[in-house]
């Protein structure tokens, strides 16, 4: 049986046991969530959340409120609207712990999913499209991991600024730690110019050593951003910024200005193995030793560029695991008495196995499993490829449509 409504997601929530996998439906927001604790975690797997008519923008599909030991797998969210106008946030999570999303769906959404003071999360390979201003937001949350997921087809409305990733200081106390943001595809189609990764410090909190610190950027592919493709401002204490790829495309504009997107870092960052057009680090022009000034291309190589990453992807088909907090420390055992120790007991032989037989059945299973493996590969490839032409006919039907008023 699926769940179908939002009282019948709370109710099934409120009786399930540490460990329970919950089958979704389809499920119209917004949803609210919590408190709430598992140990292990509860799994929401597959269905959908979706919204109706036109709600406020910030509406969102599901919001996660204290809670801790949940893992959303396989499930699709959709925003309302039209594209340029779309509605609604995928996941709001306030204060939650042991969180995993994975393997989600979230298209035409205003936001995709925004985490604050939330802790020991994982973001991987989730597909975030058609949105209009950001797809992963993080503020004043600790052990962060955003791995392997793909944030592409931005459509802003005037007034948005869309980001692929971005951390923040506005309404906090303090800013991130441990967050690692690693192997994700950013990117926008022909004509869009959404920043890749963007690290501020609105509130300078780093002036009372409350800032951002142990931040990861790493292993990351950005296509055709606007200039910040990766931005991290002042004061982020234990920066690494190492193995990006940010593509720039030629003869790119954005009212009438040429394009450079830049890698743009303090000057005391750790900056190791990027690739950019163009560099900024503590305000100078130029790239650090260990960094590599790229050329541009075209917008047809760079369209290359997002498909072969995303056949990669498909075959990758990896998640991480899901952090554990540091554990607490304990004292040192007490040493005790020996306890006393029973003979071993007399084992029987064990019968005699046919090694011919078993070798054989081995290599049948060993066979099947290979011809399973390759035809699901095979279905994931085409699956990537097709998504990502499909979102650029998308795009080009409705910037045709706009040139035709």
């Amino acid at each position: 049986m699926s769940i179908n409504t939002a009282a019948e997601l709370r109710a099934a929530l409120n009786t399930a046991e540490a460990g329970d996998v919950i089958q979704l439906g389809d499920i119209v927001g917004p949803v609210s969530i919590g408190p709430l604790s598992f140990d292990p975690p509860v799994t929401l797997r597959g269905g959908s959340f979706s919204l109706t008519g036109s709600p406020a923008e910030y509406t969102q599909l599901l919001w996660l409120n204290k809670v801790t030991g949940l893992t959303l797998d396989g499930v699709q969210w959709r925003g309302a609207g039209e594209r340029g106008g779309q509605l609604g946030w995928g996941i709001r999570a306030d204060d939650c712990s042991r969180l995993t999303i994975t393997g989600c769906d979230l298209t035409m959404l205003h936001r995709g999913m925004l985490l604050t003071r939330c802790s020991d999360v994982v973001v991987t390979r989730n597909h975030i499209h058609a949105i209009r201003s950001d797809g992963i937001n993080i503020a004043q949350c600790e052990r962060v991991h955003v791995l392997d997921n793909v944030i592409m087809d931005f459509t802003p409305a005037p007034g948005d600024h869309p980001d692929g990733a971005q951390l923040w200081t506005t309404g906090t106390t303090r800013g991130s730690r441990a967050i690692r943001i690693e192997r994700n595809l950013i990117a926008g189609l022909a004509g869009q110019f959404p920043q890749g990764i963007f690290i501020s410090d609105e509130l300078a909190l780093y002036e009372s050593d409350a800032g951002h610190d142990g931040i990861t950027i790493e292993g990351n592919t950005i296509v055709g951003s606007a200039w910040h493709g990766i931005l991290v401002g002042p004061g982020v204490s234990r920066l690494r910024v190492a193995g990006n790829d940010v593509v720039g495309t030629t003869g790119a504009t954005i009212n009438g200005q040429r394009v450079t997107p830049w890698i743009n870092l303090p000057a005391d960052a750790m900056a190791t193995g990027n690739m950019a057009p163009r560099y900024l680090i503590g305000g100078k022009d130029g790239a650090s030793a260990g960094n590599e000034v790229s050329t541009y291309i075209s917008q047809t190589r760079a369209d290359e560029v997002v498909e072969d990453w995303l056949v990669r992807w498909a075959e990758r088909g990896d998640a991480a695991p899901q952090p554990e907090p540091d554990p607490e420390p304990q004292p040192d055992p007490v040493p005790a008495d020996p306890a006393p120790v029973d003979p071993p007991p007399v084992v029987a032989p064990a019968p005699g196995i046919d090694v011919a037989a078993l070798r054989a059945s081995v290599e049948s299973l060993l066979a099947t499993a290979v011809n399973a493996r390759d035809q699901t590969n095979q279905a994931e490839n085409a699956l990537g490829r097709a998504l990502y032409r499909q979102d650029k006919v998308i795009a080009g039907a409705k910037a045709l449509l706009e040139a035709l008023g």
